[in-house]
């Protein structure tokens, strides 16, 4: 009978731990001279230009990369080519962007660009894939609004606030009828919006051009007065804590900053149980173009970060809704992943727009700004709620895991799983402090 004596057993762990670690010096070892992965080094590319300098550009795609790989690899080579080949005073910050967009992995379909890098049957299922018909329409709006609507189209601003607080006057004193202490409706809330609005309207606070300041506290009032029960928002420049992890891989793989507090700052985000859930971002109507069209390409990187967080948490692809704002006037968008790659586009064609004339309050009255917003607002919800329970579900799990690991004491044979393109997100490279 074969007999396993302390010493033996002793003998074998210290064979199997050297084992273990000449297996992971030799995969340091290793890994010290690996190559980088293509869009670290283009990556790298984005880095020298946004710092000012020229460099070499990777002309040549590799062969193993899928085709919807092929094609951001084209997107990001020809636009930082387009931006080294301009005059350096004349560069044009945007196709930085949008370098850097495709070397997230994901395809932004605001960009017209992008319609020549994809097949035809790709771009139709990319677009269906973001767009969403259900979210500028609410039946109880249609009903609620419509007395609201004929006050509209032959009285004043002022008439639609009066016969909005009536109504809201006597929705609340039904409920207090019912339950001295029930939560307000979804109705009264909206009848709150329109009084909001129809001040805009009467009193324009920020007249028709409002600042970046100004638009922050006209919108944040609306989604404070709408918010779903367990979402809460962040507003003034506020830490993103889901870009905290994506900066540490920049420093490592880039020799960027790795990101002071809590990771990139945002003008808005919005939370469920302090699960990160969407952000906005926010510019005056009076900036250019270019600027607006630079924070449409920061925000989806941003949202992706939120997207690759939450699946880090266990919800399975998590569509993600954000919204960008100029002024009074604001477009939502959605990152969702098809195939090997994430989509970026319009979730509606609607461009939810804030009155500040009474031709706009009866456009929105009659239009499906406010629909977009409730409906918006539902989904980070519901999204909310699927990350809550992945968190908790993952909790337990990794909880059950180290016990187990703990009572059996077996040497870690596992290494960090590789980094894939899937998951690269490149935010705007920064120099690194000497």
């Amino acid at each position: 009978m074969f007999m396993i004596t302390v010493d033996s057993s002793i003998e074998y762990l210290e064979t199997k731990v050297q084992g273990v670690q000449g297996r992971k010096r030799k995969q340091a070892q290793a890994d010290d001279h690996k190559e980088p992965d293509w869009w670290i080094k283009l990556g790298l590319v984005v880095k020298t230009l946004n710092g000012g300098e020229d460099t070499a550009i990777p002309s040549q795609i590799p062969s193993e990369l899928s085709k919807t790989h092929k094609a951001l690899f084209k997107v990001a080579r020809d636009c930082m080519q387009a931006f080294q080949a301009a005059p350096k005073k004349k560069r044009d910050q945007v196709l930085l962007k949008d370098a850097m967009v495709a070397l997230s992995c994901t395809a932004n379909l605001h960009s017209p660009k992008v319609g020549a890098y994809f097949e035809d049957d790709f771009l139709a299922r990319a677009f269906n894939a973001c767009m969403d018909s259900e979210i500028d329409h609410h039946e109880d709006l249609v009903r609620w609004l419509a007395p609201l609507r004929e006050i509209a189209r032959s009285g004043d601003a002022s008439d639609v606030r009066d016969e909005a607080l009536f109504k809201n006057a006597e929705l609340t004193r039904e409920r207090r009828r019912i339950c001295a202490l029930g939560a307000r409706s979804l109705h009264e809330k909206v009848l709150d919006i329109v009084q909001q609005m129809c001040a805009l309207v009467i009193e324009r606070p920020f007249g028709d051009s409002p600042s970046e300041t100004d638009a922050l506290i006209a919108w944040a009032n609306v989604y404070k007065t709408l918010l779903p029960t367990g979402i809460t928002i962040s507003t003034g420049e506020t830490w993103l804590r889901a870009t905290l992890p994506v900066h540490s891989e920049l420093a490592a793989e880039l020799g960027t900053e790795a990101g002071e507090g809590g990771g990139r700052r945002v003008d808005m985000r919005f939370l469920y149980n302090d699960i990160e859930v969407s952000n906005v971002e926010l510019k005056a109507r009076s900036r250019k173009t270019s600027e607006r069209a630079t924070q449409t390409r920061k925000n989806l990187r941003l949202a992706r970060c939120i997207q690759r967080e939450l699946e880090r948490l266990g919800v399975p692809t998590p569509e993600i809704l954000f919204a960008d704002v100029s002024g009074y006037m604001g477009i939502f968008s959605k990152v969702v992943k098809l195939d090997d790659i994430y989509v970026a586009g319009r979730v509606t064609d609607q461009v939810v727009t804030l009155p500040t004339s009474m031709y706009t309050l009866r456009q929105f009255l009659e239009g499906s700004s406010l629909s977009v917003i409730i409906n918006f607002l539902s989904h980070l919800e519901r999204l909310g709620m699927a990350a809550w329970d992945a968190a908790a579900a993952k909790e337990a799990s990794d909880s059950e895991s180290d016990f187990v690991e703990d009572v059996e004491y077996d040497v870690d044979e596992s290494y960090p799983t590789e980094k894939r393109f899937e998951d690269n997100i490149l935010l705007t490279p920064k120099k690194k402090r000497v």
